[in-house]
């Protein structure tokens, strides 16, 4: 059996054959999405349950990490099971899981800023796919740099005696 690494906080651990997918769910995970999920649990260990209603003995949130965890041939997860007043309340809590991460702005910049400060080489590892980052090699201009041309001056600062030079290739 896959080695199953829990790192969070759940109700129970859960046989997987007994979640049931919530029909009612319109999201849809494509296999590619699946396919980095479970890189990324297989990497990370289940960071987040699966949430299901103790109402509906539905799956609220977690359905792709479900199939992901599957593919991973884990027997059971990590699940929160939760409660709800109504069947509404539910389905809200549903839909809003899946569309409010859509509405963040991403600062591609920053990102990777700290994808080359941690040194992360493995971007699906990130949930990126196809992604590519152009690091450019230190320029090279060809030319040797002449030490004693840093012997001789031409400007002298009046206050604190620093000196230096306009042009420092000469």
């Amino acid at each position: 059996m896959p080695e199953q690494v829990i790192k969070c906080s759940y109700s129970e651990l859960e046989q997987i054959h007994k979640l049931q997918p919530n029909p009612k769910n319109p999201n849809k995970h494509p296999e590619r999405q699946i396919d980095l999920l479970s890189k990324i649990i297989d990497y990370q260990g289940q960071r987040s349950p699966i949430v299901v209603s103790k109402r509906s003995g539905f799956i609220v949130k977690g359905h792709g990490r479900l199939e992901a965890i599957k593919k991973l041939g884990w027997e059971s997860c990590a699940v929160d099971y939760q409660d709800y007043e109504t069947e509404a309340q539910e389905f809200a809590d549903l839909i809003a899981d899946n569309k409010i991460a859509e509405l963040a702005n991403h600062d591609d910049s920053a990102m990777i800023d700290l994808i080359k400060e941690y040194q992360i080489e493995d971007f699906e590892l990130l949930g990126l796919d196809d992604f590519k980052i152009e690091i450019e090699p230190p320029k090279n201009t060809g030319a040797e740099l002449d030490l004693n041309a840093f012997d001789n001056f031409d400007h002298q600062c009046p206050k604190c005696s620093f000196e230096w030079n306009d042009d420092t290739t000469t």
